[in-house]
């Protein structure tokens, strides 16, 4: 599988209900590994140069 590049400076962070931090990494390709291991609803930002992109929210069962 081939790894698709992402533009430099884009930052991923996990978020949960009460506004904690889970996970904040900078992603280096599209298919980076983002694992969370417990259940529930989190929200996934996306940043480019402390610029907020995108908010997707998630749900792991």
């Amino acid at each position: 599988m081939e790894e698709t590049s992402l533009k430099p400076g884009i930052r991923v962070s996990i978020v949960d209900l009460l506004g904690a931090t889970i996970l904040e990494k900078e992603l280096k390709c599209a298919q980076d590994n983002l694992s969370i291991e417990e259940t529930g609803i989190y929200f996934v930002q996306l940043h480019q140069y402390g610029e907020l992109l995108a908010v997707q929210k998630i749900l792991v069962k």
